[in-house]
């Protein structure tokens, strides 16, 4: 037998105190909570109660299979569960109307204890071991932490030395800059939550409130909020949150920790901000330091760093890197000039649903080269107010004036394009021969051989979601790849797989949690989750090519418009004015169109610069990711937009390809030797499509990558957690 609160093997069963932390080795839980000696998932054995919070308890416990002690999560939202641990440990809602959300709640915990474990081994971030569902809840299995939380540590030792407290919390930056590049938020880091370890190192831990900032749940976060360490965007289910949050929120911690108390309320702050700096308190701390952490500390979240690559290079006295200024979330922002004849401000207005302060930079400080970037800090300036009504109708108007001056490239392949494939995957017939022997004279010329290539492609057989796979029969039927069925698994099923009673479709196209038919009679028909109206897309008609987004669907019509349906919270249906459009991508919240004239036109979110396509020109074909744009030149070359940390915008290089595909993380392409290329996250092994052969067509999804073979087989390659990679049996796929 073990202690229940130290989990060290006792002498006998039969003791009143335990040798070892001289506690009740036998002390048992409340009610509500699991009844101590309980084992879960067939191999952690679960003990007394660490902690309690608003979104489940912690529990010590012991792996019976490697011998360890260990942290034990549970999902429990208060307020919504309840459990009598004497009769069951199942866990039940205290209301029917509540199931909804006490599912929804659950599935969120799951999908980001997976997205949380990617960072396990990390300095700075406790070790996710486990995750899996049983007595109708979740679980998160963690290394056990062998310290004291912040909170404690400066109760019974008193106020921590600045320079000190900043050197420690530097891995711990670095750790989150690592999780917001995949796009997880920590929202909720505060004292209580950062483990003291014996050796003197930080560990974040409780990451029962981490979200994908980048997917809406419907689409917007929940309120969490720890008075004093919750930044302003926090106490609205509407308010923009991303890296910019957490860096509140570590800054608030610091703050705590140097001057013995948590910074004055942020709701409190946006009406009267009286929060003194250190120095004001009689802290003794660098300028440098205390003029970082007062900007970490700002309200509003324009007026912050955006992330913490920045606040990492203020602390250390070293530059933001210029590239990642250029493509990092752009913001509307103030630009005051200083004129002694004339106090003449030249404003952008700033476009914040939360707050509508524009920041105040110094024109006259700012140099002739860094005004050519435009970034958070150095925004592009404007003589006047800037009427964005007004402009959108300029940009309207010169953009067909621009049309009227080309000489259109493709205007011939109109009805070819019609039938290109969506989200940048294509399917290609064997037409390579003449290309592959362009190529090897060392001077490919895609102007003879553009309509060739067109010519060769044919509608999408073969798509990547979010996790799961669809691929076109030859008999005009679909398949998809198969949820395994146990409970952890399911928690992704919304039905996306459902397409085997399908007939007539001649293109299909996987979204996050849907997918989508086009039928021979130009209809659609659509299976998965439902929840912003996505599917509702049965009276579609004169449709072409569709393509399925994070949470919504876009149709391309036979006269070049295009229709729309699900979430348009970031603007996404900002279509209506699109003409001529041969093709079209849906993103996560943006949709990219391909016209006619090998330009381009985007709409939605635009907060990494997805959407700056207004430039490109000689498209032959696009594909919207995550929060990035790819676009297929008629050269053969690749450009891109859009968020770039993990490199999935990498693809200047490439050469000879005809066609691409964005997925989440990272970008693929298909070269004319029917070879594949790749770029950006690797984390799964996505990437790794160095050795395929014979493909005739590609798809990047989530966190795998899949291809079409010319004998209609299909391979695959990366995160298989949900299945999305069991096609090795799939024959007879479409292949033009």
């Amino acid at each position: 037998m073990r202690c229940y609160n130290c989990m060290k093997e006792l002498p006998t069963d039969s003791v009143p105190f335990c040798p070892f932390c001289g506690k009740n080795p036998n002390e048992q839980n409340p009610p509500h909570r699991l009844a101590a000696g309980t084992v879960l998932h067939n191999r952690y054995l679960v003990g007394a109660t660490l902690g309690e919070g608003g979104f489940g308890i912690t529990y010590v416990g012991f792996d019976q299979t490697l011998y360890i002690k260990v942290a034990v999560k549970e999902y429990y939202p208060s307020g919504i569960a309840t459990r009598f641990n004497t009769i069951s440990n199942d866990v039940r809602v205290s209301a029917e109307r509540q199931q909804e959300s006490f599912e929804k709640g659950k599935d969120s915990f799951l999908k980001e204890a997976r997205s949380v474990a990617q960072f396990s081994n990390e300095t700075g971030i406790v070790d996710v071991r486990d995750f899996f569902t049983e007595n109708n809840t979740a679980y998160i299995v963690m290394e056990f932490l062998d310290g004291i939380d912040l909170n404690k540590h400066i109760h019974n030792n008193g106020i921590m030395e600045a320079k000190q407290t900043f050197d420690m919390m530097l891995p711990l930056m670095r750790t989150l800059e690592k999780m917001h590049r995949q796009n997880v938020i920590h929202r909720d880091i505060s004292p209580d939550n950062i483990m003291l370890l014996k050796n003197g190192t930080l560990k974040l831990m409780d990451f029962g409130s981490a979200r994908q900032y980048s997917r809406d749940e419907s689409r917007s976060l929940s309120v969490v909020l720890k008075p004093g360490f919750a930044p302003f965007e926090q106490y609205s289910r509407k308010g923009k949150q991303g890296p910019w949050t957490d860096v509140y929120a570590l800054c608030a911690t610091i703050y705590a920790c140097i001057t013995g108390k948590a910074p004055s309320d942020s709701l409190d702050r946006s009406v009267t901000d009286d929060l003194k700096k250190p120095s004001e308190l009689g802290i003794s701390i660098p300028e440098n330091l205390e003029k970082a952490l007062m900007k970490g500390l700002a309200v509003h979240r324009e007026n912050r760093f955006r992330n913490m690559s920045e606040l990492i290079a203020a602390i250390e006295k070293k530059p933001v890197p210029t590239e990642k200024k250029k493509t990092e979330a752009k913001e509307n922002l103030t630009i005051v000039t200083d004129d002694k004849e004339s106090d003449e401000s030249k404003t952008i207005a700033a476009d914040d649903a939360e707050n509508n302060k524009n920041k105040t930079i110094d024109a006259n400080e700012l140099k002739k080269d860094e005004q050519k970037t435009v970034s958070a800090d150095a925004p592009v300036m404007a003589k006047k107010p800037v009427d964005w009504k007004q402009a959108k109708e300029t940009d309207k108007t010169n953009e067909k004036n621009k049309r009227g001056k080309k000489v259109p490239l493709i205007i011939s392949s109109i009805a070819l394009v019609l039938v290109l494939a969506i989200v940048g995957v294509f399917v290609v017939k064997p037409i390579f021969d003449k290309q592959s022997e362009s190529s090897s004279s060392g001077s490919t010329t895609y102007g003879d051989e553009q309509k060739q290539i067109r010519e060769g492609l044919s509608k999408q057989t073969i798509s990547a979601g979010s996790y799961h796979t669809v691929s076109l029969k030859s008999d005009g039927t679909v398949v998809a790849t198969k949820i395994p069925d146990d409970s952890m698994h399911d928690v992704y099923n919304k039905g996306q797989c459902n397409v085997g009673d399908w007939k007539d479709i001649v293109a299909i196209s996987a979204g996050e949690y849907l997918s989508v038919g086009l039928k021979s009679d130009s209809t659609v028909v659509a299976v998965g989750y439902n929840d912003s109206g996505q599917l509702h897309v049965r009276d579609w008609k004169d449709i072409v090519a569709v393509s399925a987004g994070n949470n919504f669907t876009v149709g391309l019509k036979s006269d070049g418009t295009v229709v729309a349906a699900g979430l348009d919270s970031n603007d996404q249906y900002d279509i209506g004015g699109w003409n001529d459009i041969v093709a079209v991508s849906a993103g996560r919240r943006h949709t990219v169109g391909l016209k006619s004239d090998g330009t381009v036109v985007a709409a939605g979110d635009n907060e990494y610069g997805q959407c700056d396509v207004s430039e490109w020109e000689n498209i032959i074909a696009v594909s919207a990711g995550y929060d990035h744009t790819v676009g297929l030149k008629a050269d053969g070359t690749v450009v891109a937009v859009g968020y770039y940390y993990s490199g999935q915008c990498d693809v200047g290089g490439w050469k000879d390809i005809v066609a691409i595909s964005a997925g989440e993380y990272h970008s693929v392409g298909l070269k004319s030797d029917r070879t594949v290329v790749a770029a950006g996250n690797n984390y799964h092994g996505e990437c790794y499509v160095s050795d395929w052969k014979d493909i005739v067509s590609v798809s990047a999804g989530a966190s795998h990558t899949v291809g079409l073979k010319s004998d209609g087989t299909v391979v695959a390659v990366g995160d298989n957690y949900d299945g999305q990679c069991d096609v090795g049996d799939w024959t007879n796929i479409k292949t033009n």
